[in-house]
């Protein structure tokens, strides 16, 4: 274990920093992190499951719908009303993650249709929005 001031202790023996070095090996570089104090390490979990990739996909269109909100005026406060349109490949995560939305951007109608006068947001999704 590595102690201040930078001395490492293997079993009895004190090394002091000149007698040794250290480096991080690790099998995910990318995740992986060494804990100041060098008393070890911290790994992450990058793995993307469907799940987490729809939460994100959610998260990225209330980003976007945010935007849309300031872009043509409307107050962060407005409550509003939403119809979506969304592509098929994507339409199971937008009716899993409707309600997040929906709560998130303030909509009081959340609705799935071909808007009106609809605006791209991003990754294929048409929207129309009204002050409520």
């Amino acid at each position: 274990m590595i102690r201040t001031p930078g001395t490492l202790t293997a079993g009895p023996a004190v090394l002091q920093p000149e007698e040794y070095s250290s480096r991080l090996v690790a099998a995910d570089p990318e995740y992986t992190a060494a804990l100041s104090d060098g008393a070890g390490l911290v790994v992450l979990d990058g793995t993307v499951t469907e799940e987490l990739e729809a939460e994100g996909w959610a998260k990225d269109r209330i980003r976007e719908l945010q935007d849309l909100r300031k872009s043509t005026g409307l107050d962060v406060s407005d409550r509003i009303r939403v119809t979506i349109a969304v592509p098929d490949e994507k339409a199971q995560w937008a009716h899993t993650h409707s309600d997040l939305i929906a709560r998130e951007i303030l909509a009081t109608s959340f609705e799935f249709g071909e808007p009106v006068d609809g605006t791209e947001i991003g990754d294929g999704v048409r929207v129309a929005i009204a002050k409520a």
